[in-house]
This record gives C-alpha cells, sequence and structure tokens, in this order.
C-alpha cells in the first residue's frame, strides 16, 4: 500500500512520523486484524497482506476488498471476501495468483511467514516459465518484488 510512504526529508517533526497502535494504511488493502481492529494481532504476517493486497491491486488494476463505505470495505476483508485474482484476469498465471492469494489469507498463520519467503516464492515463479504473454509479465513483477524486498531487507 503506497499510501504510506512519506518523504522522511520533508518530515519537520516526529509527531508527524507513523505511530504504533494507530490504524494506518488504505482500508482496502488493511489485513482482517487492522480492519477489526486487533492492534495486539499486528505482525510480520500483516505486513504479508499489505504486500499480497498491493500485487493484487498491480495485476487486477483494483484492491482486493472495495465497498460503497468504509464499514462495507471493513466487512469484506474481515469475512476474507475477495474476488479471486484469476476471474478479474484469467491471464495471471495460477502459481502466480497463489502466492498472492495466500498473503490475503484471513487467518495469518495461513500467510507466509514473511516477506522474505514471498519473495522467494515470487522468484521461483521465473524460474522454466516461458518468457512471453502474461506469464513473462507476472514473473517480471515477481522478480522485481522480490528485489524490492531484498533491497528494503538490507
Amino acid at each position: 500500500d503506497f499510501g504510506l510512504a512519506k518523504d522522511l526529508g520533508r518530515v519537520g517533526q516526529t509527531a508527524a512520523l507513523s505511530k504504533t497502535g494507530f490504524l494506518q494504511g488504505t482500508p482496502g488493502f488493511w489485513a482482517p486484524e487492522q480492519a477489526s481492529g486487533a492492534v495486539a494481532q499486528v505482525s510480520p504476517r500483516t505486513d504479508v497482506f499489505g504486500l499480497g493486497a498491493t500485487l493484487y491491486a498491480a495485476l487486477s488494476g483494483r484492491a482486493p476488498f472495495a465497498g460503497a463505505s468504509l464499514l462495507e470495505v471493513a466487512s469484506r476483508t474481515t469475512k476474507g471476501e475477495f474476488p479471486p485474482l484469476r476471474s478479474l484476469r484469467p491471464e495471471v498465471s495460477p502459481e502466480l495468483a497463489a502466492v498472492v492469494e495466500r498473503c490475503l489469507a484471513l487467518d495469518p498463520r495461513e500467510r507466509w511467514p514473511d516477506a522474505v519467503e514471498v519473495a522467494d516464492a515470487l522468484a521461483g515463479l521465473g524460474a522454466g516459465v516461458q518468457q512471453r504473454g502474461a506469464r513473462r509479465g507476472a514473473a517480471l513483477v515477481g522478480a522485481g518484488v522480490a528485489l524490492a524486498l531484498l533491497v528494503g531487507a538490507g
């Protein structure tokens, strides 16, 4: 969710920085534990959810959870109600859709443990994939995300 990006060179006071325990981000990208207000359950798997939501949006052109109101978005999020990625974009490979949708699992224990695991799974999609059409795009997205995660972790 790029809505959290900040130019730290322009932040004049620490009061303007993000604070632990506050609900942040874009509603269609919140993890269920955020949407329900269970801030004590926020973990690296919450970040994996946000990464999955961002990948979903990049591949489908829309946030995974949408609604006419904030309440509707939060309700769909806490129920795990989102259209399967391939129902919106059938050209996305089943393997890539599975990686993204595992990131979006309702139960945090069913998500990837951390972003490094997601990067490894995405990088693995590029191995042996025919480089044409949507599969090429999926491999490039996977490689780009994996590279960004590794640079950010380093």
